[in-house]
């Protein structure tokens, strides 16, 4: 047997004695992996669940930045507290699980509020005071994709809502909260499931996302969550 046969067998040789010791690993340090492996999956997908609610909250969402451009004014409404703002938030919250939820003589009885139709018949809802500001309810079509109408509260900064009791509520009430950590989206969504593949998103804008105390914008918008 020449030189190079000769290597070549003392490296099989090696190879075979060593290959049980290299490759059989403690039983604990075999667990400990399996734990980190499982546990960085469970990560993972948590991660690929919150960018994709986060995802479908700006799908529903980015084309209400400016929801009132091109439409008629809206009905006058009462004059409501924060308290009563609150409430309506929650109930609505808590009963929107389907499309006819949201249909204009349903809605007014969830929020307790008139909501006649526009002039041009594209959007139903009321407009009023709240506290030294103003507040306006909307509902519309915003995309005939989705079930249900798009809903909106807006309220200018003089009535902005505190942020903790809508938070803590919706939480209480099963909603999870996704918070962007980094970018320019400075929205909080809580979404909670209602029908299978189907999720209710309450998206809030605060005054700030990082440390949020107030709120003056609101939307409710049913769509699909895959999870």
């Amino acid at each position: 047997m020449d030189n190079f046969g000769k290597g070549m067998a003392a490296v099989f040789t090696v190879a075979v004695l060593l290959g049980p010791v290299a490759c059989a690993a403690p039983p604990d340090a075999q667990q400990e992996k399996a734990v980190q492996d499982a546990t960085e999956l469970q990560i993972r997908q948590a991660q690929d669940g919150a960018a994709a609610i986060a995802d479908e909250a700006a799908s529903l969402d980015n084309r209400s930045i400016k929801p009132f451009a091109g439409y008629a004014e809206l009905s006058p409404g009462p004059v409501l507290t924060e308290a009563q703002m609150l409430e309506k938030i929650l109930a609505l919250a808590s009963a929107y699980r389907a499309a006819g939820d949201s249909e204009p003589e349903r809605l007014e009885k969830i929020l307790g509020l008139k909501l006649p139709p526009d002039v041009r018949n594209q959007r139903w809802g009321a407009a009023g005071r709240i506290g030294e500001g103003r507040y306006s309810w909307a509902a519309w079509k915003l995309d005939r994709q989705r079930p249900g109408l798009f809903i909106e509260l807006t309220m200018s900064p003089q009535a902005c809502l505190s942020y903790t009791p809508l938070s803590r509520q919706l939480g209480e009430d099963g909603f999870a909260a996704v918070v962007p950590t980094f970018g320019y989206d400075q929205r909080i969504t809580f979404h909670r499931r209602v029908a299978p593949s189907v999720s209710l998103f309450v998206v809030v804008r605060p005054d700030r996302r990082d440390d949020p105390t107030c709120f003056t914008t609101v939307t409710f918008q049913l769509g699909r969550n895959d999870d």
